[in-house]
């Protein structure tokens, strides 16, 4: 069913199927509550909608990706394996709302994920441990003892070494997607950039990986993006600018507070007096910044976006409006 494109007809037609989509998604009685009120799911479609790109991610997008990866993964180079994680590098990036220069193990530390390096590597161990298992008159043990012989399995091993993981200790099998993540975690860490030295000591521990949990609660998009940026430097603070544009760490003074304070995240969010209102009213008295950011989701995104507002506010009544997009 449809028409040629350019036809007038076309937005009756759209019109008449948008109704019938409508109707049924109201029948379904999809949505919330509040105060009585029915509020449908169409008018908060675009959080469902993030979550469900996730979801599709994870669902479709990497089994496609790691096709064929326990007899090809072992085979690829180094710059093979960076081209291909650029591919959830680029969707990380866009859900998170982050720019370019988050280094990708901090984004995988965010949302709880393995590389796809990671999860090829995993599903290599467990195919050969599976199949070195079986009957040797099986034709997949047959194939597997040719390809042996012909280099695959020191490739495997040589591939799995490399992220500190030795071939005892591929089994049992119930228990090695921990062992990998550790061992992955580890390497990925090992030699950590300025911005990673700084999540790992004020913002994550790393073990164990988890999604964050304002990435699973009923923040809006917007707020989810607002507090991953804060969260992964990036942002517009002078302590980041300042790395960036190569400003000295001692002239990355806060733009509000003339006290020769330093413009950070725990400056801004549990120290600047411009703010202390604010940290009454939502209730904000840490002193680490780790511990700050374990608050509930929806009192931790609602005093980081009324700091962020209020910082705005106060920037352009110092130096006038500005065309900056916002954080």
């Amino acid at each position: 069913m449809g028409v040629i494109q350019g036809c007038p007809a076309s937005p009756t037609v759209f019109g008449m199927i948008i109704h019938d989509l409508f109707w049924s998604s109201e029948q379904l009685n999809l949505g919330v509550t509040i105060g009585g009120v029915q509020i449908p799911l169409l008018l908060f479609a675009d959080d469902k909608c993030s979550k469900i790109r996730q979801r599709l991610s994870k669902a479709l997008v990497q089994p496609v990706v790691l096709y064929g990866a326990p007899s090809l993964g072992p085979a690829l180079s180094r710059t093979n394996w960076r081209k291909i994680e650029s591919i959830q590098k680029k969707f990380l990036q866009h859900e998170l709302g982050v720019r370019t220069q988050v280094p990708y193990a901090i984004l995988l530390a965010e949302v709880g994920m393995l590389s796809l390096e990671a999860e090829a590597l995993l599903l290599a161990i467990q195919y050969t441990v599976r199949v070195r298992g079986q009957e040797d008159n099986r034709y997949s043990k047959q194939a597997w003892i040719s390809s042996k012989s012909s280099g695959c399995g020191t490739d495997l091993a040589c591939w799995s070494a490399f992220w500190g993981i030795e071939e005892k200790d591929w089994e049992p099998l119930i228990s090695l997607r921990t062992r990998v993540a550790d061992s992955v975690i580890q390497k990925l860490w090992e030699d950590p950039t300025p911005r990673q030295a700084y999540y790992c000591r004020d913002i994550f521990r790393l073990t164990p990986y988890t999604e964050h949990a304002y990435l699973t609660s009923d923040l809006s998009p917007h707020l989810q993006r607002l507090v991953a940026c804060y969260r992964t430097s990036s942002h517009s603070l002078r302590v980041e600018e300042g790395r960036w544009t190569g400003i000295p760490w001692e002239q990355r003074m806060c733009k509000l507070f003339t006290l020769g304070q330093i413009e950070t995240e725990h400056h801004v969010f549990l120290k600047c007096p411009q703010y202390s209102l604010l940290r009454e009213q939502h209730e904000i008295s840490f002193h680490d910044l780790r511990d700050f950011f374990l608050v509930s989701p929806i009192r931790l995104g609602s005093y980081i976006l009324a700091v962020d507002k209020a910082q705005q506010l106060a920037l352009e009544q110092l130096v006038g409006p500005t065309d900056d997009p916002p954080t």
